[in-house]
């Protein structure tokens, strides 16, 4: 088996595509034949994957000449699983920012994908139901949030509002 023939520039396509568009207002097109032809690379180094690991599943571990195409099939899922994960991460993040700049706007024009079109109805139905009407009362910022573990408990903790915690 060659490993150049699993390894596709479809994900690199989609983040090139994101690339292109970043200036522009609105989201490109949705590539859905990049997108599956993405999905069908993943599949087929996913089986490719299998396939070396049943072989070598008798033994007590893989031999050295098939740990190379294990290590290549294993990379080439990870990268098509990233670039998969962040071309719909951006287009998600640009159908949220909209919602949240025009809030009342009819939102059937801003992607040609129904699944798109279906979470910017939600997305902009529960940011009604929230209160978050106005531009000017985006959600909290996750940046300004702060996150505690505690590693031994101390008891109860008053805050300034005499709110115990």
């Amino acid at each position: 088996m060659s490993m150049s023939s699993t390894q596709s520039s479809g994900g690199r396509e989609l983040l090139l595509e994101i690339k292109r568009h970043q200036d522009s207002s609105g989201l490109p097109p949705y590539n859905l034949k990049v997108v599956r032809q993405c999905l069908d690379d993943l599949h087929r180094s996913f089986e490719r994957l299998s396939e070396e690991v049943r072989a070598s599943a008798s033994d007590e571990s893989p031999s050295i000449a098939a740990r190379p195409s294990m290590l290549w099939h294993h990379a080439c899922i990870q990268r098509q699983k990233r670039c998969l994960l962040a071309y719909h991460k951006h287009r998600l993040d640009t159908l949220k920012n909209q919602v949240i700049r025009h809030p009342t706007a009819d939102t059937s024009t801003w992607s040609s994908n129904t699944a798109e079109l279906d979470f910017c109805k939600s997305y902009q139905q529960l940011r009604q139901k929230q209160g978050f009407l106005h531009h000017d009362t985006p959600p909290p910022v996750v940046a300004h949030s702060l996150q505690v573990r505690c590693l031994v408990t101390l008891g109860q903790v008053v805050l300034e509002s005499g709110r115990n915690v």
